[in-house]
C-alpha cells in the first residue's frame, strides 16, 4: 500500500501544544501547529498522523570533532513505506529544541548514532541489553534500553509489547516513575532513552537484612504511591511491581526512589488486555491471578501488589512464603496471608491498618491510591507535633519499640524467596498453570557487565569478519552502538547456513565499542591533564 506523509485537513477544535514557523529547502513559508496525534500545516490545510510509522530527525550542522554535535539547522519528518519527506529550515535554534522536545514525545527519531556516545553495558537480557552513554548535545548520562528488532519482533507478541511498553511510558511524567525522554529508531534496531539510575533496587537492599527503620519505611510507600496515583490518574496498571522493579535515583537516598519496568504495563480502557494473566508469583493481585481468558480488572490491582511490598518491609518476610515456585503460586491464588506474629503486636496501629486495607482481596472494597495516600499513617508526626507534645512523644515511643523489635528479629533473618529467583526448570514446571513474566533489564547499577572477549556474533567464520568490519568502521568514525544495525547474517541475507547459530542479543559484541569509546575519553582526559 502506498501511503502518503500528509492527508487533507478538515478542521480541529483543541488548541495546539505549540506552534511554529518554517522553511522549506525550496524557500516556502510553512506554519505547523503540533497537538498530541497529528501535525496541521495550516497554510496547507493538510496534516501529519504521530503514529510509529511516521519518524523525525533533528538536522544539524556537520562536524569534524569526534563526539561532538553541530548547530541545529532543521528538521527532517518522514514515514515508512513512502518516499515523501518534508524538510523544514529556522534560524532559530530555540525553536528547532522547541520542537525536537515536542516530537519526541509522540513519535521515534532517527539520528541516533550522531547523538550518543556510549560508555558500557549494564544490564541485558534475551531480545534487549541496557548501555550508559552520554548525550552528546549536553553531556548527561542516559540508560539506553537497546532491541534488536529482528530478534524482539520474531517473538510472541513482541512488537505490540515493546509498543505499548513506548506509549505507556510516554505519557508519564513523575518523579516516582522513570521518565522515557525518547526513543530512536534505526533499520534494525529501537533505542529506549532512559533516566539514568544508580542507587540500586530495592531486592538488594531487602535480600540480606532488610532493616529500614519506620521512617524510612514510610517515605518509600508514600513515594511509591504517588508513583501508582500518576499512573492510575491515566488508567494505567504497572501488573508486574517487585523489590526488583523498584530503584533509586541516587545511593542512599530513600527518597529518591521509583518504579521502573513498564513492560506488562497496560491501559486498563484498551481491551482485551496484551497479557491478560501476567507478573510475578507472590506479587500478584488475587484478580489479576485468578483471572480468566477474556476478563477485565482495575489499576487497583497494583495496590495490592505495592502491600505485599509493604508486608516485606514492616515484617522482613514474604506474605506468601514457599519453598517452590507451584508452592509460592499456589498461596499466592489463595491469598490467604497470615497477620500473625510477635512482629505484629509490636507495629504502630496506622501502619497495621493501612496494610490491612492495601491487602483487602476485594478490588471493590481495596483502598486505592489516593485515598491511601490520605491516610493517617502519613504526615501523623507533624499532625501530632501541633496538637499535643505528650501524644507526640508517645507515638515516637511506639516507633522505636517497633523497630527495636523489628531490627532484633531480623538481623539474622535474610530474605529467602523462591518467587523472586524462580529458575527457568521451576518456571516450566508448571508453564500450563503460571503467569507471564518479564525478567527486568534495570538493577539501578552502572557496573559494566560481560568481558569485552565475549565477541561471539553469528557463526566462527562470520565473527572473525563482522570484528575486521567493525574495526574499519571505528577507524573511520568512532563507532556508537553501530554494530547494533549491522545486517547480522554478515551480508547473506536470510541464507539458512547450517554452520551459522541464530542470531542472539546476548551475542552481540556491542559493549566492545562502549569500552573503546570509554578508553577514547580516558586518553583525551590525560592528554589534557598533561597540557
Amino acid at each position: 500500500m502506498n501511503y502518503k506523509l500528509t492527508e487533507p485537513f478538515k478542521g480541529k477544535d483543541q488548541q495546539p501544544e505549540i506552534v511554529g514557523e518554517f522553511i522549506t529547502h525550496k524557500g516556502k513559508r510553512r506554519v505547523l501547529h503540533g497537538f498530541s496525534n497529528s501535525i496541521i500545516v495550516a497554510n496547507k490545510k493538510k496534516f501529519i498522523s504521530l503514529t510509529f510509522e511516521t519518524k523525525f530527525q533533528l538536522l544539524r550542522e556537520s562536524v569534524e570533532e569526534k563526539f561532538k554535535v553541530g548547530k541545529p539547522l532543521g528538521l527532517l519528518i518522514e514515514r515508512e513505506n513512502t518516499e515523501h519527506k518534508i524538510k523544514l529550515f529556522s534560524d532559530d535554534p530555540q525553536l528547532l529544541k522547541r520542537w525536537r522536545d515536542y516530537l519526541a514525545k509522540h513519535i521515534n527519531q532517527r539520528g541516533f548514532h550522531e547523538s550518543f556516545k556510549a560508555h558500557r553495558k549494564i544490564g541485558k537480557g534475551n531480545f534487549a541489553s541496557v548501555y550508559l552513554a552520554d548525550r552528546l548535545e549536553d553531556e548527561r548520562g542516559f540508560a539506553i534500553k537497546a532491541f534488536s528488532k529482528e530478534v524482539a519482533y520474531g517473538q510472541d507478541k513482541g512488537k505490540m509489547s515493546i509498543l505499548n511498553e513506548i506509549s505507556v511510558m510516554r505519557q508519564f511524567d513523575s518523579h516516582a516513575l522513570i521518565k522515557l525522554h525518547e526513543v530512536y529508531e534505526t533499520e534494525n534496531s529501537l533505542y529506549m532513552v532512559l533516566d539514568l539510575l544508580e542507587g540500586g533496587s530495592l531486592y538488594d537492599k531487602v535480600k540480606n537484612r532488610p532493616q529500614f527503620n519506620s521512617f524510612e519505611i514510610e517515605v518509600l510507600l508514600f513515594t511509591l504511591l504517588e508513583g501508582l496515583q500518576h499512573m492510575h490518574s491515566k488508567h494505567i496498571m504497572h501488573r508486574d511491581l517487585k523489590p526488583e522493579n523498584i530503584l533509586f535515583r541516587k545511593p542512599n537516598n530513600i527518597q529518591s526512589v521509583c518504579i521502573a519496568d513498564f513492560g506488562l504495563a497496560q491501559n486498563a480502557n484498551e481491551f482485551p488486555y496484551l497479557f491478560n494473566r501476567c507478573g510475578t508469583p507472590g506479587f500478584v493481585a488475587p484478580e489479576v491471578v485468578n483471572c480468566k481468558d477474556g476478563g477485565r480488572y482495575d489499576p487497583i490491582c497494583d495496590i495490592y501488589s505495592l502491600g505485599l511490598i509493604f508486608y516485606i518491609l514492616l515484617t522482613g518476610k514474604p506474605a506468601f512464603p514457599g519453598k517452590s515456585y507451584n508452592d509460592v503460586l499456589a498461596k499466592n491464588r489463595k491469598c490467604e496471608i497470615s497477620f500473625d506474629g510477635a512482629v505484629f503486636e509490636n507495629i504502630p496501629q496506622q501502619a497495621y491498618d493501612l496494610l490491612r486495607k492495601m491487602l483487602e482481596k476485594d478490588p471493590h472494597k481495596r483502598i486505592n491510591a489516593q485515598q491511601a495516600l490520605g491516610h493517617p499513617y502519613f504526615g501523623r508526626r507533624l499532625k501530632q507535633v501541633e496538637e499535643n507534645e505528650e501524644t507526640n512523644f508517645k507515638l515516637q515511643e511506639e516507633h522505636l519499640k517497633f523497630d527495636k523489635q523489628r531490627l532484633k528479629q531480623l538481623s539474622n533473618s535474610p530474605l529467602h524467596s523462591p518467587l523472586i529467583t524462580a529458575s527457568s526448570k521451576l518456571r516450566k514446571d508448571c508453564s500450563n498453570d503460571s503467569l507471564y513474566q518479564n525478567s527486568p533489564l534495570l538493577n539501578g547499577h552502572t557496573d559494566q557487565i560481560d568481558s569485552p572477549l565475549n565477541n561471539g556474533f553469528n557463526s566462527p567464520s562470520a565473527q572473525g569478519k563482522q570484528l575486521n568490519r567493525v574495526d574499519q568502521q571505528q577507524q573511520q568514525k568512532p563507532s556508537r552502538f553501530r554494530d547494533f544495525d549491522g545486517n547480522n547474517t554478515n551480508g547473506q541475507g536470510n541464507n539458512s547456513n547450517s554452520n551459522s547459530k541464530p542470531f542472539s542479543l546476548n551475542q552481540n559484541p556491542l559493549h566492545k565499542y562502549a569500552i573503546r569509546n570509554e578508553m577514547i575519553r580516558q586518553q583525551q582526559n590525560n592528554q589534557e591533564q598533561k597540557q
